[in-house]
């Protein structure tokens, strides 16, 4: 249902901030569709003021149909968005008790990237019926759509999905998608002008309360460290991250405009009493959470950790895995680590092209998502690129003075 402040508006134009489109059951295809034997409905409320705006009086639920079928399905809301912008998605759910308690939500950014998180549609859950939160996510006009995946056999419940509109990025290009180049210490890398994305995985690791560490050196292979029952003060670290030396053409300088640190990993539980959130650092202030129970990519944006990066700060990260929370307040879940990577974004130029560009511009390349989806936790914070700061490698600092010093002398 398109929303009545966005009646009037011009796709691609940018509305007001907090502007909101939402898409109900009973908007029907191609915005509401189902997909699977077992989604039972239209099921009416039984009283009015239970559904997502006054006119929303039905829903839809996974059933078994007195164990005829397997209760799996999927449901999909495809938005009119009025713009590129970053918008906070948001699902209707009337909790009863016979609802799950782990409906997986997904949603794909303007840049590619999988998103995934599970709420509990249960009626011991937290709250009253109503909006719930499922994602920050930037989105492109055409984009943005949202599957609820119920392959658990639990009785997912569909009805409305809600996306307001946070920032506007009306007219914005895409980002540039650079593909990773993996690397190895002690090997030289030739590099060409332009946006590059260096990529390397952790050669060390040292551990306290997890087993089998070694396991998550290198790249991933299927061998896990692991741990039972996260408590605080056991922790994962690692490190020696082997980068290349660059090659670059003759004049020109290397300059770093983003820093990520990822591991691939997994929970035992993502939701209910013994959910887990795991927490990754760089020993600085930049955090970020991984929870998901399929094996998949988690990154934390150090950028901002420090005010300039070399090479050799990133060969020095010291990539944490730690526990974060336990949202369901129960301790029985573990966790299991695959590998480790940093990727770094960097630009090659001369000292006067590097300057001359916008930092804006450099923070448009994107580094090509992995096969497997972060979680929403993690995804969110990978979007944000802005307030990120550009860092220099030392080699170029001193040109960059001495064109900054030139041109103030030229303006007198």
């Amino acid at each position: 249902m398109l929303l009545p402040a966005l009646a009037s508006l011009v796709l691609g134009q940018c509305p007001t901030l907090g502007t909101s489109v939402a898409v109900d059951d009973e908007d029907g295809a191609p915005a509401f569709v189902l997909e699977g034997a077992a989604w039972e409905g239209p099921y009416r409320y039984p009283r009015a003021g239970l559904g997502a705006s006054e006119r929303d009086r039905t829903y839809f639920y996974l059933s078994h149909r007195n164990n005829t079928v397997r209760r799996v399905g999927t449901a999909r809301w495809t938005p009119r968005l009025p713009s590129a912008g970053r918008y906070r998605v948001e699902t209707h759910v009337r909790y009863t008790a016979n609802r799950s308690d782990d409906a997986d939500h997904f949603v794909r950014d303007r840049f590619g990237r999988e998103l995934t998180t599970s709420i509990n549609q249960a009626a011991q859950a937290d709250g009253p019926s109503g909006w719930l939160p499922l994602f920050e996510v930037d989105c492109n006009v055409g984009g943005c759509a949202v599957e609820l995946r119920g392959d658990d056999g639990k009785s997912d419940e569909a009805n409305a999905i809600r996306w307001t509109l946070l920032r506007c990025d009306a007219g914005a290009a895409p980002p540039t998608p650079v593909t990773p180049t993996p690397t190895t210490t002690g090997s030289s890398c030739s590099l060409g002008a332009g946006p590059h994305v260096l990529q390397a995985p952790a050669r060390a690791v040292k551990d306290t309360g997890w087993t089998q560490s070694d396991a998550a050196k290198g790249v991933p292979d299927g061998r896990f460290a692991r741990i039972d029952n996260v408590d605080p003060g056991e922790v994962l670290e690692l490190s020696d991250f082997g980068l290349c030396e660059p090659q670059l053409p003759p004049g020109h300088v290397l300059q770093i405009t983003r820093v990520l640190a990822e591991v691939r990993g997994k929970t035992q539980y993502m939701s209910g009493p013994y959910a887990l959130v795991l927490a990754l650092d760089g020993k600085g202030n930049a955090r970020a959470a991984l929870s998901n129970t399929t094996a998949s990519w988690a990154s934390v944006d150090l950028t901002a950790d420090r005010p300039r990066w070399t090479l050799d700060d990133v060969r020095s990260v010291g990539l944490r895995v730690s526990l974060g929370r336990q949202p369901g307040g129960r301790r029985d879940s573990d966790a299991f680590i695959d590998g480790a990577r940093v990727l770094v974004t960097v630009r090659v130029g001369t000292p006067s092209g590097l300057l001359q560009q916008p930092l804006e511009a450099q923070r448009e390349v994107e580094v090509e998502p992995g096969s497997d989806a972060p979680n929403e936790d993690v995804d969110e914070l990978n979007a944000q690129t802005a307030g990120c700061s550009s860092a220099v490698a030392s080699p170029s600092l001193l040109a960059l003075a001495l064109l900054v010093a030139s041109r103030r002398r030229a303006g007198r």
